[in-house]
């Protein structure tokens, strides 16, 4: 009983401290050497307990409880490391004092460089923040909404101030940048109502010491028509004249070397801008929807176009791209309906998604050489684009590259291509191809036919590949319904994804062995597919390469393959044995899910990995043999399976027990060799 109400007091003074600990925390983060919460010690005393007569009163035992020690609790914040002798801020951790003062290293010795997104957000007992000298970075939203911060004091080493970092910082009334700052992000000093600025010519200003007007931070007004950026300015800071709707004309000056993301965008009405020469990158969304631009010539140092950078400037007529980009961000064009001439830099090697689309006016279009992958949707819908020449450099050209393309002629891949995605000249009505065997073909170097790339029309019922074919190209005969028999020619070495997906009539499949690849849901629904022969060159059958064809009841995986994708037989029904070649490494997440007549497999002896429910739902099978069963390890965590750390052991020695491990047991496991 003694023992009983010590514990229980101990535990009482426990849990009142974690209470009180628990309390002190706002903003997320994960803490690094976070001192633990104070302890409580007690040490009890009873008074003896006598034995009275019957019916004398009884004295219930006193316990005394002499006053308790409490270890203080050191304020602590949190710390996640980079894992290279650098760390950021990540969270106030157990912090509860109003003046913030960050130190220069964590608590396990990395020296802190940044202050994560959010790191302080919300954590509105803060009135002062003192940052250390070495922090380069404040992460977006780190302070937004600290509405008691007063004061700040930034370090020289801070080069960058993240989105809405200071956000809703109303009691903030002054803070002085560093010289060395470069880039402020989108409205990081949104609605810091208190906030004193410099203005000058309809803008307002942060400074460092010696110089009031080092940043543009907004417009005096969102009315404003006009502005002159000050001589003595370094950086417009991100979405400084967001819609400013009715801004006609900015001058700015040669000092500026950085603009941010979003800064004019929104500017319904503004013509012309004419550009300092110090700028390198143009920032995502920079002048999106500026709607009365017509032209914009880029200086020569630029090398890369943030995304949707352009966007949306439906009266842009041209643009002078320098020779030295490199990148075109996804979008950065796209919706720019006037521009009618293009013309690429040589040095050009990032074309990314969609970054063209929709412009309705360009007639011709030349990549240059060293441009090696075209981005999905790159082209798509540039309905006047007659000609196209490609690079000799092009090995990829991506998912509806050239969608709707309606007025494109003639094509002559290089004879480097290696991949065509999905789409990427679907609804190109003009295109001119050769055909043969009920397809249709673009050709490369010597050949016309190098690239199926259409059936002839939707009702063919049969198609022979020509014999200089090499690329099946990405849903060249998906939904071909009417569909029964393709014969490969003997020099395919990729057939690609969707290639023929929903062809629900096809009965018979033989890949040729000079196809190396099998693309992701490359036969996905072709329900009546009940003969599938793989050729021996066979290397990687991609996610869900047959997912759902569930009319065949025996694969033979050549002895070369070595990787069977995610969902790759998904629901194929049919099956009912598979051997795994020792050639293969790895078997996908769901691979053979839902093969609920699987009843034998052999797993061969090169796997290494087998990806989480691989043979779900395969609920007839009963043997499953490892070729070499030591030293598997199953985890619920694939960050742990790709270190391969940290498993629970997996005894898969006898093919019964192995098989209940497979779909029952550790089903939802990552499996993997130590």
């Amino acid at each position: 009983m003694k023992k009983t109400r010590l514990f229980l007091l101990q535990m009482l003074a426990l849990a009142a401290v974690f209470a009180l600990a628990s309390l002190s925390a706002c903003g997320d983060g994960e803490a690094e050497g976070t001192t633990p919460p104070a302890v409580t010690t007690t040490a009890a005393t009873t008074a003896p307990t006598t034995t009275t007569a019957p019916g004398a009163t009884t004295t219930a035992p006193v316990t005394t409880v002499p006053p308790t020690t409490t270890v203080p609790e050191e304020p602590a914040l949190a710390f996640v490391s980079n894992r290279d002798g650098t760390c950021y801020l990540s969270g106030i951790g157990t912090y509860t004092a109003p003046a913030l003062v960050i130190p220069a290293t964590s608590p396990s010795g990395d020296r802190v460089t940044g202050i994560g997104a959010g790191a302080l957000r919300g954590c509105v007992t803060l009135t002062s923040a003192t940052l250390p000298e070495g922090i380069t970075e404040i992460g977006d939203h780190a302070f937004s909404g600290c509405t008691s911060l007063a004061s700040v004091t930034l370090p020289a080493s801070l080069t960058e101030i993240g989105e809405g970092a200071f956000r809703e910082c109303t009691a903030l009334t002054a803070l002085t940048l560093p010289a060395g700052i470069t880039d402020i992000g989108l409205l990081a000093f949104r609605d810091c109502t208190a906030l004193a600025m410099t203005e000058y010519e309809n803008a307002l200003y942060l400074g460092s010491g010696d110089n009031p007007h080092l940043a543009l931070i907004r417009a005096k007004e969102p009315s404003v028509t006009s502005f002159t950026v000050h001589p003595e300015a370094a950086l417009i800071a991100g979405g400084a004249f967001l819609d400013c709707a009715s801004l006609t004309e900015a001058v700015i000056p040669d000092s500026i070397t950085s603009i941010g993301e979003w800064a004019f965008a929104g500017c319904h009405t503004l013509g012309a801008v004419p550009l300092p020469s110090g700028i390198t990158e143009i920032r995502p969304y920079t002048f999106y929807a500026c709607r009365a631009l017509t032209a914009a010539e880029l200086p020569a140092g630029v090398t890369a176009i943030g995304p949707l950078a352009f966007s949306d400037c439906t009266a842009l007529v041209s643009v002078t791209i320098p020779a030295g980009v490199t990148r075109i961000g996804s979008r950065a064009f796209s919706g720019c309906t006037a521009l009618s001439s293009l013309s690429l830099p040589e040095h050009l090697t990032a074309l990314e998604g969609a970054a063209f689309a929709g412009c309705t006016a360009i007639p011709s279009v030349t990549l240059p050489a060293g441009l090696s992958a075209i981005g999905e949707d790159a082209f798509r819908g540039c309905t006047a684009l007659v000609s196209l020449s490609l690079g000799s450099g092009t090995a990829e050209i991506g998912k509806n590259a050239f969608r709707d393309c309606t007025a494109l002629e003639t094509v002559t891949l290089p004879a480097g291509i290696t991949t065509v995605r999905e789409g990427a000249f679907l609804g190109c009505t003009a295109l001119v191809c050769a055909e043969y065997g009920n397809a249709r073909y673009l050709g490369a170097g010597e050949t016309p036919y190098f690239v199926l790339i259409a059936p002839k029309n939707d009702a063919v019922t049969s198609v022979t590949v020509h014999e200089d074919t090499r690329l099946i190209a990405g849903g060249a005969l998906s939904a071909s319904a009417a569909l029964t028999s393709v014969t490969l020619g003997t020099r395919v070495v990729s057939i690609g994804n969707y290639a023929f997906s929903s062809c629900t009539a096809l009965a018979s499949i033989t890949i040729p062995a000079s196809v190396t690849e099998i693309g992701e849901y490359a036969f996905s629904g072709c329900t009546a597919l009940a003969s599938v022969t793989l050729g021996d060159g066979l290397l990687r059958i991609g996610s869900s390469a047959f997912r759902g064809c569930a009319n065949f009841a025996a694969i033979t995986l050549p002895a070369g393959l070595t990787e069977i994708g995610s969902d790759a037989f998904s629901g194929c029904t049919g099956l009912t044995a598979l051997t795994i070649p020792d050639s293969v490494t790895a078997i996908g997440q769901d691979a053979f899910l839902g093969c609920k007549n699987l009843a034998a497999l052999t797993v061969g002896s090169g796997v290494t990995a087998i990806g989480s429910r691989a043979f779900s739902g395969c609920e007839k099978l009963a043997s499953a043999t490892f070729r070499d069963p030591d030293a598997w390890a199953v985890t619920e965590s694939l960050s742990s399976a790709i270190a391969k750390e940290n498993g629970t052991a997996a005894d898969v020695s006898e093919p019964d027990a192995a098989a209940t491990a497979l779909i029952k047991t550790y089903c939802s496991h990552y499996w993997y060799k130590k």
